[in-house]
């Protein structure tokens, strides 16, 4: 009976659960007008979804909306190509429309694909880190729309690992790519709306001193969210990040790329999973749990990288029995992610000496200087190499605070 009683208690609080309600939610009902008798280019993937589950763009076919072009990031429209797997293009189901890659030989729209185009719509869901490419497809779309004189709008969603945590160094302009186009930190604590702010106001790259940029903001989103606070589902962003616990720990174990250890792409737990053959399991594990490493928990483990459709095709270490650690987030509020991922490479080239290769010119694009590097070599510790970065992120916070659109 007072089980009873207590489940009747607990419904209304489940049926009362705020739900944040997306950028793209709101351009698909309330303002929707908007668009009206506007041809549309729009830069979306599978992703894309409204928070019922329906696509942006089947939603702006049925509401008679003229979408003109679509435009596609890395991995795809489909959001299952391999990382770094160029695409090509496609049409949209059973219509006319155009899918054209951006991640080909063809990073930006051409002027040409922009004529006749009123408004260009980015709806990405990233994942709130420097070097995640969406976030450079978004920045190479602000430049193109302001060359052509058009509206750039920007869909907002949640950044997964909340818009309070800002962590790893700022990017010096000598190290920018594809994965680092801004000047800004690896984990940077904004929504990309807000980001797209930022980058604008503070004249972060070129040409956008006239660009027509609208953020369609979310409502029932706060700063202090992670992705699951936010109530929506989680579909993956690229396919080895299958899982919101992955997204909290990939700005720092996606660090991982740039050595000759495996990390996890091709086994069931990509970024949750670090490992090479020469590895001591026991002796690593054991420096892991020294440091106590906020959030996280580490255990033994060995796997064999395979090659695995739509996800990860031939694998750093394919075929091979790697031994190393499987990562478990227990406490995601309290994981800071690129800096952990400083602290397990650490522990990996304490444990694993000379066999432990660092690609220095692989990691010092993802990280965006060069000095983590030279204090990896020069076995500074994590603390030290961590506390170097610290003076410029503080500012960084304060001059991002201007572009808050949430609380």
């Amino acid at each position: 009976m007072y089980r009873f009683f207590f489940f009747l208690f607990f419904i209304p609080a489940l049926l009362g659960q705020s739900k944040t309600i997306l950028g793209a939610d709101r351009i698909t009902t309330e303002l929707a007008g908007t668009l009206k008798q506007k041809n549309i280019a729009i830069v979306s993937n599978a992703v894309s979804t409204c928070s019922d589950g329906e696509h942006i763009i089947d939603k702006m076919l049925k509401l008679g909306l003229q979408v003109k072009v679509i435009f596609s990031p890395e991995h795809g429209f489909a959001s299952a190509s391999s990382a770094g797997e160029k695409i090509g293009n496609s049409l949209y189901k059973s219509t006319a429309i155009p899918i054209i890659s951006l991640y080909s030989e063809l990073r930006k729209p051409k002027p040409e694909m922009l004529q006749n185009i009123d408004v260009i719509i980015y709806d990405l869901q990233d994942v709130g880190v420097r070097f995640y490419t969406y976030i450079s497809t978004m920045t190479n779309i602000m430049q193109a729309a302001a060359a052509a004189g058009i509206e750039c709008m920007i869909l907002d969603r949640p950044n997964p690992l909340g818009g309070e945590l800002v962590d790893g160094p700022i990017l010096d302009p000598k190290f920018t790519s594809f994965v680092g186009i801004i000047p800004i930190p690896v984990v940077y604590g904004l929504t990309c709306g807000e980001l797209a702010a930022l980058v604008k106001g503070e004249k972060m790259v070129s040409g956008l001193d006239a660009l027509n940029l609208n953020v369609i903001r979310m409502t029932g989103y706060k700063r202090n969210m992670i992705f699951s606070a936010t109530g929506l589902q989680w579909i993956p962003p690229s396919p080895n990040i299958p899982d919101p616990q992955t997204a909290i720990i990939y700005p720092g174990t996606c660090l991982f790329e740039a050595t000759n250890m495996s990390e996890g792409r091709g086994t069931p737990a990509p970024f949750l999973t670090i490992g090479a053959p020469f590895l001591n399991p026991v002796i690593l594990t054991e420096n892991l749990r020294k440091q106590k490493i906020p959030g996280l928990q580490f255990s033994e483990t060995s796997f064999t990288p395979v090659s695995i459709a739509g996800k990860s095709t031939h694998p750093k270490r394919e075929n091979q029995l790697c031994k190393g650690i499987a990562i478990k987030v227990v406490d995601p509020a309290a994981v800071i992610p690129f800096s952990a991922g400083i602290s397990i490479l650490y522990a990996c080239l304490q444990s694993g000496g000379d066999s432990v290769v660092v690609k220095k010119q692989s990691f010092e694009r993802l990280t965006g200087v060069s000095d983590i590097y030279t204090a990896l070599i020069q076995h500074k510790t994590p603390d030290e190499i961590i506390a170097a970065w610290q003076p410029r992120l503080k500012i960084f916070k304060n001059m991002s605070k201007k572009y808050y659109l949430y609380k």
